[in-house]
């Protein structure tokens, strides 16, 4: 076994990326020179390890359920997996290991950090992989041992700054190609210019749209 070990430094938005990325900034430390290194994270967030305000658990509810039934599960919820492969290095070096963000609500992850309000969420990261290395006797490999793991305090505005430079004063939300085609429809018959605009008008109070005639009524 590798007995390589990992901690996590901290985590920031990769600038310039074409889909949104957060990179969490790894160290690695082996007890000899590694020749490279094949690399297997796993990333979760480890939800039920921190305390929620009431506001939060009320948009956790669909996630979770009711707070009575919180304790009845881990509420570990997986973030992603990824690969990486890491350049030869001499006891320690640190890369930057990057996590997809969706801004689609109907993922778990995403719609888990979007219903807090701050502060920070603890993640877990298990590493995995294949370590070589150069000796005598030439290229050697070797597996990572199975408990190597790092925790951190990842900041919700972190995810925020990530979503918000990609998506600035937007959201997304997946609906069935039926319903989007219903709401072009009503678009173009409004002579709306977005859609933005369409859902704001079918969204309008009634009060706020022409009485409708009553025939045939006393």
């Amino acid at each position: 076994m590798a007995e390589l070990r990992f901690s996590i430094c901290g985590a920031a938005p990769v600038q310039y990326a074409a889909s949104p990325l957060l990179a969490l900034d790894v160290r690695i430390e082996a007890p000899e020179p590694v020749e490279s290194l094949l690399l297997r994270t796993s990333v979760r967030i480890e939800a039920g390890a921190r305390e929620t305000t009431p506001d939060e658990e009320a948009r956790l509810k669909e996630l979770f359920g009711n707070k009575d039934q919180w304790s009845r599960g881990s509420r570990s919820v997986m973030w992603t997996q990824v690969v990486n492969v890491v350049s030869a290095f001499s006891e320690s070096t640190q890369v930057a290991i990057t996590l997809p963000v969706s801004y689609d609500l109907a993922a778990i992850a995403s719609k888990y950090l979007r219903a807090l309000d701050g502060g920070t969420v603890p993640i877990r990261a298990q590493f995995a992989g294949t370590a070589f290395f150069r000796r005598e006797q030439g290229l050697s490999a070797a597996p990572i041992a199975l408990d190597r793991e790092a925790s951190f305090e990842l900041p919700v505005r972190t995810f925020n700054e990530v979503v918000e430079q990609h998506f600035p004063g937007s959201a997304v939300i997946t609906v069935k190609r039926e319903l989007f085609d219903r709401l072009e429809a009503v678009r173009i018959e409004r002579g709306l210019a977005s859609f933005d605009q369409a859902i704001e008008a079918l969204l309008a109070p009634r009060a706020s749209r022409p009485a409708r005639s009553k025939r045939g009524l006393a």
